[in-house]
């Protein structure tokens, strides 16, 4: 006799399964003993893993294995025009596919109260 198990409880399985596998993403990205490769944005190294960065952006894929590329060697990246804030949200999104809103500027914000003296 097989037992049924109920769509409630099944989405709660699958939101424990959801939970335990965004705990180890986070973990992924601060593990310091896995990582291959830095990142310095702004004077800042961030440790990395390169399959993971590659995996999620087409240019880290390029950058760490094409054969070209000096980074490959090299296991140092160091993307230029970019904050850390802007590295970090893109670094979280890349390990965890989870990303922050981003902050709403003093402009939108005066915009969604009605002003209209921001830029057009």
């Amino acid at each position: 006799m097989s037992v049924k198990t109920s769509d409630a409880s099944n989405g709660d399985h699958d939101a424990e399964r959801l939970a335990t596998l965004s705990r180890h993403l986070d973990a992924l990205m601060a593990n310091v003993e896995i990582a291959d490769c830095v990142v310095v944005v702004a004077d800042h190294e961030y440790l990395c893993v390169r399959s993971v960065l590659a995996h999620g952006s087409s240019f880290f894929h390029a950058m760490f294995f094409r054969s070209d590329m000096a980074e490959r060697t090299t296991g140092r990246a160091v993307p230029e025009d970019v904050s850390r804030t802007g590295w970090e949200a893109v670094r979280q999104s890349l390990y965890t596919a989870k990303t922050d809103p981003a902050p709403k500027s003093r402009w939108n914000m005066e915009r969604q109260r009605g002003h209209s003296d921001g830029p057009n």
